[in-house]
């Protein structure tokens, strides 16, 4: 987000300057449109109506290059983040386990889990050696990682 904050905002000018050409270009459309032959008026709308469109489509890059180019307050972001991931804890904490399960079946695509093998006496005991959790953003990245002696 810091890095976000430093960077120079990106296209916003070009858009502006692809916009101008546009409104310029439909205008000029609308007075040929105007002027056209009832035979062709046809074709002039159709043309008229993708220029609007096109100019639709850009009006919406800039809006989204202009949001992305606005600095953020990086602390009150990652405060108010955590907020939010301390009262999901919350909430998951108190629901019922059918929501638990529900909610880890969307978010976690497999755990997989090593256990070290351990004879005592007759008895064998696997205490856990480490392990992953995969999520499911298509990625294949990891939420978390354990070893021995942390916490679950």
């Amino acid at each position: 987000m810091k890095q976000r904050n430093a960077a120079k905002p990106v296209g916003t000018d070009e858009l502006r300057r692809q916009l101008a050409e546009l409104d310029h270009e439909i205008d000029r459309a609308a007075d040929n449109f105007l002027r056209a032959a009832a035979e062709v008026l046809d074709l002039v709308g159709a043309k008229l109506t993708a220029m609007k469109r096109q100019r639709t489509l850009l009006w919406g890059e800039l809006e989204r290059a202009e949001a992305a180019a606005r600095p953020v307050d990086v602390e009150a972001e990652v405060d108010a983040i955590a907020d939010r991931l301390w009262r999901l804890g919350d909430e998951i904490a108190k629901a019922e386990p059918a929501r638990r399960r529900e909610v880890f079946r969307l978010l976690v695509d497999r755990i997989e889990l090593r256990f070290d093998q351990i004879q005592k006496g007759k008895r064998t005991e696997c205490p856990l050696k480490s392990g992953e959790i995969y999520s499911r953003t298509g990625d294949g990245s990891i939420f978390g990682s354990v070893s021995r002696g942390d916490r679950i």
